[in-house]
């Protein structure tokens, strides 16, 4: 029925929304006509942009407008009878944005000749009223990033949480990224694609992994400010992917391959200098082609695109203290076997190296891997020239295993196979239908249907093939304290490990060589570490807590030994799920005169959400968490852009509805209450961003905005079934709202120099409403549930940079970020894991751990051009160069210091700076209307050890402190405890690779 429902709706919008429309991926071209002697306007003036059907006539004042225009670089000709024809080259459209390109007419000297200049680039927008980064192809193509993801969190007040121990806990292992932008949390970045959405509405974002190929896209633009109404369900940041159309008369195409392997093929042994490139395993192979489809020239285009990329995850450096087998002379034999020794708490054979039994990892190590590959293609059919119809696909397929500074990642650094994996499935398929029906006016209507699969498991997760997964039917015997046969003891793989095939998994038999049993080696009780005493079953020992504390590793969990002896399928989580999302969009514009430009638009989104999970499956109570719901949304928009020659005024108002189609409680706070059905509830955002224009080359800009967006659905449907039985429940909350922004943004903009443009932008932003947990100290049985009840802010300035280049051969952005990013609590879980209650709460803001109080960045390029470089031999080796660097600069992540022991002042102290240099160079060798490229890439070029996270008691992440210390020395813990190269960021990473274009 909701299928139903949804489709009807589409249907509406199809019939009676045939009038006039606006599609948010397409600019306009706009500007005058004179003559050049008398500087009168002409009038009746035909512009055409070259190559396509677009055009327009000037006015009675010599004024043209070109609406409807696809984001690109062009020609546009002026021509009139009686004067020389005039082509204005290299004339860059971009998405939202008014070009302006004026003529000046010379009365024709020979007839027929056209006069070609190139246009310049207005390096102060004029309209553009809030801050804006609009990346063109050529720019994508050329930076040493691997795709867009990477390209977005190159830039100054974007922070990118890729390692586990500062990120909201299991989003990491479910392959949730955790982007910031501008002192917000995590999950506030709205997607587009082509003007759709693409966001995993169970999770937020879109998921790690989830590419589109740097090949497919003609722009990435991104907003961090005041964006306008046609924008929803985002409070920090808007980026829309603008994706490229083949071309309908020439066929183009590129494709490029890119590996870490040559050099660590040349020294592949450990101790060379290549090997960690070895190690890093990376092949990366991407292309794409398009032209018109054979006998339908200028009618029918098709683009098609894709990258598969493999590498072995991260690469670490470890110490190299690492045990080694062999009897102590002299240790008494073990009770229980003979046969074998007792160990002491160190290495037998150099008593100080105090590593742990299961540590044969020294020196470089890959752990984890990385397998992804997406494809995308176009057909694009332009039926009239004034109508079109586009279709895309685009298919995703990710399999991560991730490590990262988690305890379950650190465990399973002994064990890779029975680490769980990260599978994204994602595909995408749209239409689009564009029809302009007057110079003025046109509409664009879409349809899109976005699907992605989600799963957190291991690979092998039935290995004995009957059907049913290990965990469950070993969930009897993954109890430490629970000393039962092993119900399905009969598979030769089976972890835990099962050597004499007695049904006992060896990590609770008396033969287990690698079990230390007692401090001093004698067989009796060391003061609270209790020796392993014959269970009333003679092969069984009972695992006490306090002994199985002095077993693990960092700290996070008293199972180690059990984790890194239990079989596969043993992770924290299991996980499956997918969100399907179908989508209806119709967006109109009208150029009402020439200072009005009207806009509004309708959307409509339908969601299929399944989920099911179970959590710490090795309990005899395990998390478990299943539903399918049916969640709606529907949101339409009203946009105004003023333009006038001294200002620019963009106004809007939004309004978006929701309905979350399940039962909640009346009140969270009473499990007893009654149970209702979900209503609709309603947000109305105003926007206004306003350009006031100082002179032709400085502006004034200012914006305001309130912005909506819904927490994700994973906390408006967690435990559906309300069960309070299980240890420390929670539930979500199906009453909660959309969570608020009210946003400030005023800047100054200023070309300095002919290839020179700075901006300063300052920025406010005031949460409310914000998703929280908090502890409902019910009877009989406690609970914790989902509210809308945090509040942050967030305040700072943006500094950029620009040199363009036009008459030189490198150009470059210099972008600083100054932010405060402030809040009672990070994350919509913080409360659940402090067990924090109304009283309990905090009451003010603290620093948060994603703020990054300076955050620098600088992307440049330098090309030496044909015939150009210095001479060799008679040749020139660099003409033809082409050069790119970045360098990124950040503060410290802030963290809570301990003395002895006791937390200090919350995110009081701040790790040291991040800050690494990329850089590439490629020569490009031209052979005939081929382009064929080699070049390599340097990734942390200096090779620094930039530090991600450190030890509490020293803010260091070498130094664990004098009580760590202690308990080494003493044997109560191992040096493989301290042995984190998981606090430490990627390191220099060498690739070669060579591309040819045509």
């Amino acid at each position: 029925m909701r299928r139903i429902t949804f489709w009807l709706i589409l249907t509406f919008i199809f019939v009676f929304g045939l009038q006039p429309g606006y599609g948010a991926t397409v600019g306009k071209i706009v500007g005058q006509v004179i003559d050049k002697e008398t500087g009168d306007p002409l009038p009746g003036c035909n512009i055409t942009i070259t190559g396509t059907s677009m055009g327009a006539a000037t006015d009675a004042n010599g004024v043209f407008i070109i609406i409807n225009v696809p984001p690109g670089v062009y020609s546009v000709k002026a021509s009139m009878i009686g004067y020389q024809q005039v082509q204005q080259t290299q004339v860059r459209v971009n998405m939202d944005k008014t070009t302006e390109v004026n003529y000046e007419l010379a009365i024709e000297a020979i007839e027929g000749e056209t006069v070609e200049v190139v246009a310049e680039r207005p390096l102060v927008e004029k309209d553009v009223t809030v801050k804006k980064t609009v990346i063109s192809a050529s720019e994508i193509r050329s930076a040493p990033v691997r795709d867009l993801t990477e390209m977005f969190t190159l830039q100054s007040g974007v922070v990118a949480i890729d390692y586990q121990s500062y990120g909201i806990p299991g989003f990491a292992e479910r392959g949730v990224e955790q982007i910031h932008v501008r002192g917000g949390r995590s999950g506030e970045i709205g997607y587009m694609f082509d003007g759709l959405y693409i966001k995993n509405p169970t999770y937020g974002g879109k998921g790690m992994g989830t590419r589109l190929n740097k090949y497919a896209v003609e722009e990435m633009v991104t907003e961090t400010g005041v964006f306008n109404a046609e924008y929803g369900d985002a409070l920090s940041s808007m980026q829309n992917w603008i994706t490229r159309t083949g071309d309908f008369e020439r066929y183009e195409g590129i494709f490029r391959y890119q590996t870490s392997e040559i050099g660590g093929r040349l020294a592949n042994t450990p101790g060379t200098f290549f090997y960690p490139m070895y190690l890093e395993g990376l092949k990366d192979f991407a292309g794409a082609i398009g032209g018109p489809i054979p006998f339908l020239k200028n009618k029918v285009s098709f683009f098609i695109s894709g990258q598969s990329t493999v590498d072995n995850g991260r690469v670490l450096e470890f110490d190299d203290k690492t045990w080694v087998e062999g009897p102590l002379p002299g240790s008494p034999a073990h009770p229980g076997n003979p046969n074998a020794n007792w160990l002491p708490p160190h290495n037998p054979n150099d008593p100080d190296d105090r590593s742990d039994p299961l540590d044969r990892i020294a020196g470089w190590d890959a752990l984890g891997y990385e397998k992804i590959w997406d494809v995308f293609g176009k057909l694009a059919w332009k039926i009239s020239p004034t109508m079109k119809l586009v279709a895309t696909g685009w298919v995703v397929d990710t399999d991560m295993m991730l490590y990262g500074n988690s305890g379950e990642s650190i465990i399973f650094r002994y064990y890779p196979e029975g680490k769980n994996h990260t599978l994204l499935d994602s595909d995408r398929q749209s239409l689009e239908w564009t029809h302009q029906v007057s110079s003025k006016t046109f509409y664009t209507m879409r349809v899109a249907r976005f699907f992605q699969k989600r799963r957190y498991l291991v690979q092998n997760w039935d290995q004995d093939g009957d059907g049913f997964y290990d965990w469950v039917e070993t969930r009897l015997s993954t109890d430490p304290y629970d000393a039962r046969p092993n119900p399905d003891p009969d598979t030769e793989t089976r972890v835990p490990k099962d050597t004499d095939g007695d049904g006992y998994p060896d990590q609770f038999e008396n033969n287990l060589s690698l079990i230390r049993d007692d401090i001093d080696h004698e067989p009796l009780p060391d003061n609270a570490y209790q020796d392993p005493n014959i269970y009333p079953d003679p092969n069984i020992y009972p695992m006490g807590n306090d002994w199985l504390d002095s077993w693990q590793y960092n700290g996070w969990t008293g199972y180690a030994p059990y984790y890194d002896y239990t079989m596969e399928g043993s992770g924290r989580y299991f996980h499956e799920s997918w969100a399907e999302t179908y989508e209806a969009k119709f967006d109109m514009t009208s150029q009402l005169n020439l200072h009005h430009q009207m806009q509004i638009g309708l959307d409509a989104k339908y969601h299929d959400l399944y989920f099911d999970e179970v959590q710490l499956p090795w309990l005899q109570q395990p998390y478990t968490e299943f539903y399918h719901k049916y969640p709606s949304e529907y949101s339409a928009y009203l946009q105004d852009k003023i333009e006038y020659p001294y200002m620019t005024i963009n106004v809007g108002l939004r309004w978006d509805a929701y309905n979350y189609n399940t039962d909640a409680w009346t009140d969270p706070n009473d499990p007893n209450s009654e149970l209702i059905r979900t209503k609709w509830q309603h947000d109305i955002s105003p926007r206004i961003g306003i350009s006031h224009i100082i002179t032709d080359k400085s502006t004034f800009t200012f914006g305001y905005g309130i912005f909506h967006q819904l927490p994700i659905y994973r906390n408006i449907y967690l435990n559906s079934e309300r069960d309070l039985t299980t240890f420390s429940p929670i539930i979500g909350n199906p009453l909660l709202s959309a969570q608020k922004l009210t946003a400030y943004e005023f800047g100054l903009h200023n070309q300095l120099a002919e290839e020179w443009v700075f901006s300063v932008v300052g920025w406010m932003k005031e949460y409310s409403g914000l998703n929280a947990t908090e502890r409902v100290p019910a009877f009989p049985f406690s609970y914790t549930v989902q509210k809308g009840i945090d509040y942050a802010t967030a305040r700072g300035f943006d500094f950029t940079l620009e040199k363009v280049a036009m008459r030189t051969n490198w150009s470059g952005r210099l972008m600083y970020t100054y932010s405060v990013a402030k809040a009672n609590r990070a994350d919509p879980w913080e409360g659940y894991r402090n067990t924090d209650t109304p009283e309990t709460q905090p009451k003010r803001e603290i620093v948060m751990s994603y703020d990054r109080t300076h955050d620098f960045s600088i992307m440049a390029g330098y090309r030496i051009p044909k015939g150009g470089g210095f001479e060799l031999f008679g040749a020139k080796p660099f003409s033809n160069f082409l050069t790119n660097l970045i360098f990124v600069a950040q503060s410290g992540a802030p963290y809570t210091p301990t003395i002895e022991g006791i937390p200090q002042e919350t995110n009081s102290e701040r790790m040291p700076w991040i800050n690494f240099v990329i850089l590439s160079g490629q020569k490009i060798i031209p052979i005939n209307r081929f382009r064929l490229k080699f070049g390599l890439q340097i990734n942390n070029l200096f090779d620094r050890k930039n530090v991600y996270d450190v030890y509490n008691e020293t803010g260091k992440p070498d130094d664990p402190g004098r009580r760590a210390n202690n308990r080494v020395a003493s044997g109560l813990n191992s040096d493989t405890v301290y042995d984190q190269p998981f606090f430490y960021g990627p390191r220099r990473s060498i690739q070669f690779f060579t591309e040819i274009e045509f």
